[in-house]
């Protein structure tokens, strides 16, 4: 079995005690489960980070929005991105609206349309101004997800 660092990330033998690279102490992790999960955010491991954002999601972790945001901003991972703008949707709190616009033209468009997706569920005047915009995406099916958003903030 293998031990994970929780700070630097080294694989450490079973029956380690202390981190080798950072000198942490494996077994005396103190830290809240969601805290070690926005720790994860930054893990080397693109898979990891994936898993990382969608349990935040899940968890509805609103403590977690600003690394998520901090994630997007500097992640390349097309998978983190998205995995990261569908837990801004869950969470859904309208102060994730602004980073979900800033980049969204950027992004591929698998990730576009998770963004139309999270700011349908965000909802609220903010979210509904980007959709509209989002309208003009040269994706059809960005433009057909974010009609749909729309549809659902009308109601």
């Amino acid at each position: 079995m293998v031990i994970y660092c929780t700070r630097c990330w080294k694989d450490n033998p079973a029956g380690s005690e202390v981190c080798p690279r950072c000198g942490s102490k494996l077994e005396a992790d103190n830290r809240t489960y969601i805290a070690k999960l926005i720790q994860a955010l930054s893990h080397p491991e693109p898979m990891t980070v994936e898993r990382a954002a969608w349990i935040l999601g899940e968890l509805k972790a609103s403590e977690a929005i600003i690394p998520i945001v901090h994630l997007l901003k500097i992640s390349r991972d097309m998978g983190a991105q998205e995995k990261a703008v569908e837990a801004l949707g869950k969470i859904g709190d309208s102060s994730a609206v602004d980073a979900l616009a800033s980049n969204s033209a950027h992004w591929p468009v698998r990730v576009r349309v998770q963004v139309a997706e999270s700011l349908g569920k965000i909802g609220g005047p903010k979210a509904e101004k980007v959709l509209r915009t989002m309208l003009n995406d040269s994706s059809s099916q960005v433009h057909e997800t974010t009609s749909k958003a729309l549809k659902t903030l009308v109601r």
